[in-house]
């Protein structure tokens, strides 16, 4: 009997023995068939992606960042279209419309009209700014405007006014010499009480006494006999 459960205990241990050498063995070639499971259309992908020249093609991932950076600037042009659909036609045509279209007698009759100034209003203008140079010191200034505005009128009154200013300022800055002999001009082209005592000044500024003193008894005469009357 013990024989017996001796034989079968044997057997068993053979058995169990060849049951786990056989299970072994298949996971064994269980493993060695792993590489080969994976799918032909990832080995592609691998192969293609290692073998890929420098200039190849892009790629999916590169496509959709392409995709998705040129779409921005899709929906810029869009918006920009759709500002100019919302532009009325005829206000684009009026705005496009040229200068030259616009006819010059219209411009004329719409633009301000500027009296043009007489030659007495253009010397009473320019005469006005020299006396306010002669108020302000600046003496040249005034003695070009005053010239000026001599120059611009026929009327000798006028120009005596200009000529007994000149006079006053070269008397001011001490050139009698000049003075009286612009003061001699204005009294000759418009007499008057006023350009006579200037001369007499000028005269007595000169060392002509007898002169200066002529030119004042001239004026007490004048007066005199007026105040007479």
């Amino acid at each position: 009997m013990d024989k017996e459960i001796n034989d079968n205990s044997k057997k068993f241990l053979i058995l169990l023995l060849i049951i786990c050498l056989t299970f072994f063995v298949l996971i064994i070639k269980a493993f060695e068939h792993i590489p080969q499971s994976v799918p032909q259309s990832t080995q592609t992908k691998v192969e293609t992606v290692n073998n890929q020249p420098a200039e190849a093609e892009p790629t999916e991932v590169n496509r959709e960042e392409e995709q998705a950076n040129a779409k921005p600037q899709e929906v810029h042009f869009l918006k920009v279209n759709r500002v100019e659909e919302d532009i009325p036609t005829n206000n684009t045509e009026e705005a496009l419309e040229p200068i030259s279209d616009v006819q010059e007698g219209d411009v004329a009759e719409n633009a301000p009209q500027t009296p043009e100034l007489t030659p007495e209003q253009k010397f009473e203008e320019i005469f006005t700014g020299a006396l306010k140079c002669k108020q302000d010191k600046q003496y040249v200034k005034a003695l070009e405007e005053l010239q000026k505005a001599a120059s611009l009128t026929s009327d000798s009154s006028l120009i005596a006014k200009s000529y007994e200013e000149i006079a006053i300022i070269y008397a001011t800055v001490k050139r009698y010499g000049t003075a009286l002999s612009f003061a001699q001009k204005a009294y000759n082209m418009s007499p008057s009480s006023s350009r006579e005592v200037l001369l007499a000044r000028l005269y007595y500024k000169t060392g002509n006494i007898d002169k200066a003193t002529q030119r004042v008894n001239n004026v007490l005469q004048r007066d005199f006999s007026a105040d007479r009357d």
